[in-house]
């Protein structure tokens, strides 16, 4: 009965609205069973489900990063350690292209890994993980702080749902700080975009393909290439192209300019065999299948940024 009273009084004065899970885990007290990585896995869990494939392999990536570092043992060299590390993660690369291991498997894999609580993450768990990344991983800062913001993110879950206290969340107050430093990027001059533009390569190969996407983005305001490579000719009409961002959905309508407009047509002729996109390189990919369509643009990606190098 006191128990049912508790119930009753969590679930009335709860400002939003609370699952029955979530009222067991604030019957359990903050101090609850559910590790970092279980709360982690949801999280990928509910992303990989709505499609967002991006995200979730990347936070999948971080996973990985934090086992690696909660395993790390400074008895052994750096530089045996480092070697192992690159070599773990490239047998599951090779894993994945053979059929071997889906990342989906990781998650599976992180789901019963119990080795990492809440408490065990406080300012100096994270002081520590800033230093194993930049000197054992070579991650840069912007890389190292968006996995800090992925750690802050589960960190108000667990808080939310009870798992762990306020008072043990190290990014409060003088506590750990995000700072998110902008980058020194150095932008093309006309001559040298003029240089790009008068390119003479074989039509139709991999580089000519390369030549026309780079433009087509360049003239299109900066267009994301794995936007570019998903456009479709029912995009654009009356003049202009109509899209959404992907990384953040935001619909745009851009009015076509005349050199992209010369890019398009080169393609034209090639509509009916291009399954309805603009660029071939998802031609022959099933519409229907979201993650088809994400591993085939990684890929593509990764070839027109060897031939556009």
């Amino acid at each position: 009965m006191k128990k049912m009273i508790e119930v009753d009084d969590i679930y009335f004065n709860s400002d939003t609205k609370i699952t029955p899970k979530q009222i067991k885990q604030k019957l359990k007290g903050p101090d609850g069973s559910k590790s970092f990585f279980a709360v982690a896995t949801e999280n990928i869990q509910s992303k990989y489900d709505t499609g967002i494939f991006s995200v979730a392999k990347a936070q999948l990536s971080i996973l990985y990063n934090i086992e690696e570092f909660i395993q790390l043992k400074n008895s052994r060299s750096k530089a045996k350690i480092i070697q192992e590390i690159k070599q773990r993660r490239l047998k599951r690369v090779s894993e994945a292209r053979r059929s071997k291991y889906h990342w989906m498997d990781g998650v599976a894999y992180f789901k019963k890994n119990d080795n990492l609580r809440f408490r065990d993450i406080d300012e100096s768990f994270i002081r520590k993980y800033k230093t194993f990344c930049s000197s054992y991983l070579n991650q840069k800062p912007r890389t190292i702080t968006n996995q800090l913001i992925f750690i802050r993110t589960l960190y108000n879950i667990a808080i939310k749902e009870g798992v762990i206290a306020q008072k043990y969340y190290p990014f409060a107050g003088e506590k750990e700080k995000i700072r998110i430093s902008s980058g020194n990027k150095i932008g093309l001059n006309v001559e040298e975009i003029e240089k790009i533009e008068s390119l003479e390569l074989e039509k139709y190969s991999t580089i000519w393909h390369t030549h026309n996407i780079w433009l087509f983005s360049f003239y299109f305001a900066g267009m994301r290439i794995s936007d570019v490579i998903k456009l479709k000719w029912s995009d654009f009409k009356d003049n202009r192209l109509y899209y959404v961002m992907e990384k953040n959905g935001k619909p745009l309508s851009l009015k076509i300019p005349d050199k992209a407009r010369i890019i398009i047509d080169y393609y034209r002729q090639g509509k009916k065999f291009n399954n309805g996109y603009l660029f071939p390189f998802l031609r022959e990919v099933d519409q229907t299948q979201a993650e088809q369509i994400y591993t085939r643009t990684k890929s593509t990606t990764k070839l027109l940024n060897n031939y556009l190098n």
